[in-house]
């Protein structure tokens, strides 16, 4: 529930569990108080200094690569475009792709060190079927998924799961704020420490360990109750 009070002025943000929003209809606050929120999600993180570290690293190394490495993640940049979320594609510059790529493999743990030269095959599996479904333990959802290729135990299965929802949705979320990985040979999963009863949408993607990834699957699915 919210309720607008004109006294608190330009206040925006949130303290604790409270949300403080602008009003559209004028000088006014919103006060908020969500059913839930995810535990760290607000502000900054570790995992976001060590992925500010990894990206600013990265960059400083592609100056590092001959020209030959160079022009290696060039070609393979524009022979592999990317989704540009519009429902097109777009061409990544070289260091654009050996960021990527190499940034993938560090923030999965696949390796603490980076690729001068690009993959030369193609992922050697990719997520065939999801299921998400309502888990067994309290609190949360059970993913399951097959493998079509041949997965390998090297590689990493990437989970990311949305804000919580009070109602199932039509739409995917565009906002995952809980990550995991799993191995390339784990087809379950079950996320727990969501908020009880409330509804998720989970997606999945295969990761290799030279750090190229296949599209997500994503599904939906609501919380069990809690213990």
């Amino acid at each position: 529930m919210a309720k607008m009070l004109p006294i608190l002025g330009d206040i925006k943000g949130s303290i604790g569990n409270i949300t403080f929003r602008k009003s559209m209809n004028g000088p006014m606050t919103m006060v908020c108080k969500p059913a839930c929120k995810v535990p760290g999600t607000i502000g900054p993180s570790q995992e976001i200094d060590r992925n500010r570290a990894r990206l600013a690293y990265l960059a400083r190394m592609w100056a590092y690569l001959d020209n030959t490495e160079r022009q290696a993640w060039r070609d393979w940049a524009s022979n592999h475009p990317q989704p540009d979320g519009f429902g097109g594609t777009f061409t990544m510059s070289g260091i654009n792709a050996f960021i990527q790529l190499n940034h993938t493999r560090m923030r999965m743990d696949l390796s603490a060190d980076y690729n001068h030269y690009p993959p030369i095959a193609q992922p050697p599996a990719a997520i065939d079927i999801m299921t998400a479904a309502t888990g067994e333990v309290a609190s949360s959802i059970d993913l399951t998924w097959t493998f079509v290729g041949t997965n390998v135990n090297t590689d990493a299965v990437e989970v990311a799961i949305s804000a919580p929802f009070a109602s199932a949705g039509k739409v995917a979320s565009m906002k995952y704020v809980k990550n995991r990985q799993t191995s390339g040979q784990v087809g379950l999963v079950t996320v727990d420490g969501l908020c009880p009863e409330m509804w998720y949408w989970c997606r999945v993607r295969y990761v290799c360990a030279d750090g190229q990834t296949t599209p997500w699957i994503e599904k939906q699915a609501k919380s069990a109750a809690a213990a």
